[in-house]
């Protein structure tokens, strides 16, 4: 699809034999009229400009209205126009990265922990506790680009964004005392059960509060960046992803609520069903991230190269004549 892969038709090719030229009929017919822009063939790659919308592709014979029905998004021209692209691709891309590393960071720590219950010593150097804080940080910079990635935004979402880009500061700063300090204080900071994991769970139910916010925060700008895909908009990739998140958040704080009840001749089985419910809630979590990183490199790519509008594939790039 790029064109550095298009396979351009030889200089003085007409097209003859497949729907074009002497098949066109009189009076400007649009479904027999000459495509005057780029529009790669969907199957080959064949660059089909100068191509009746009635014709084949001479390459692999895919008809030509196929191609458009699967590249051409109709509501291309609908879209508003992005300032910065680039920079907001990349700051797009930032903002699930950062997360996606955070919580890589986490499940590091954790499986070092486990792994020393078992005789495995995993290294960990003091200043990895600090990584899972940087991640978030580094992700809330990235949310900037959700307060207002272009104009028409109502302005309720761009506050909404804002405040969830603010709930970054808070989040961060808990995971920071959490794994950069109050992990340092026991060795078994997570599996034990003592002072230590009560403060801990108390932090942890913060750092879910935090993390709410900014999802349900910048949850609508992010989705009206992604219904500037296709795929997405069309219904092929139908993920409430940002909600199921939420969900998520609040099973591991369930799991949290469960260890902090976990006293008396029960603890022991109360606490025990907190690590598990805490454990199904973070892989739940951390799915969820996965399919927004894919998503944020999907909408990426279609910020960078806006999707083919039917004029520029009837047309011509910025010829504004109707059909």
């Amino acid at each position: 699809m790029t064109e550095g892969t298009e396979r351009e038709r030889p200089r003085g090719e007409t097209g003859a034999g497949h729907g074009v030229g002497a098949d066109a009929p009189p009076g400007g017919d649009v479904l027999a009229r000459e495509l005057q822009g780029t529009l790669p063939c969907a199957r080959c790659g064949y660059n089909l400009r100068g191509l009746s919308v009635r014709a084949v592709c001479p390459e692999c014979g895919t008809p030509v209205r196929g191609t458009i029905l699967a590249m051409v998004d109709p509501f291309a021209e609908e879209l508003r126009p992005i300032a910065f692209p680039r920079v907001i691709a990349s700051l797009v891309v930032l903002w699930g990265a950062g997360a996606v590393a955070a919580a890589a960071a986490v499940w590091w720590l954790r499986g070092a922990e486990l792994a020393s219950m078992i005789g495995v010593d995993l290294a960990v150097p003091e200043w990895f506790g600090a990584v899972p804080a940087a991640g978030v940080a580094v992700s809330g910079v990235g949310a900037l680009a959700l307060i207002r990635p272009h104009g028409g935004i109502a302005p309720v979402a761009s506050v909404a964004a804002g405040v969830g880009v603010a709930a970054y500061i808070p989040l961060a700063y808990l995971m920071l005392i959490l794994h950069a300090n109050v992990d340092r204080l026991s060795t078994m900071p997570f599996m034990g059960r003592d002072e230590v994991s009560e403060m801990r769970t108390l932090i942890r139910l913060g750092i879910a509060f935090f993390a709410a916010i900014t999802i349900m925060g910048v949850r609508p700008n992010a989705r009206l960046l992604g219904s500037r895909s296709l795929v997405m908009r069309s219904g092929r990739v139908d993920r409430q992803t940002m909600l199921v998140m939420v969900g998520a958040l609040g099973i591991a704080s369930a799991g949290d609520a469960l260890r902090l009840m976990a006293v008396g001749g029960l603890g022991d089985l109360l606490g025990t069903i907190g690590l598990i419910v805490i454990a199904v809630g973070s892989m739940l979590f951390t799915l969820g991230l996965a399919g927004v990183m894919v998503d944020v490199t999907r909408v990426a790519r279609v910020i960078v190269s806006p999707p083919l509008g039917i004029r520029q594939v009837l047309y011509g790039t910025g010829d504004e004549r109707s059909p």
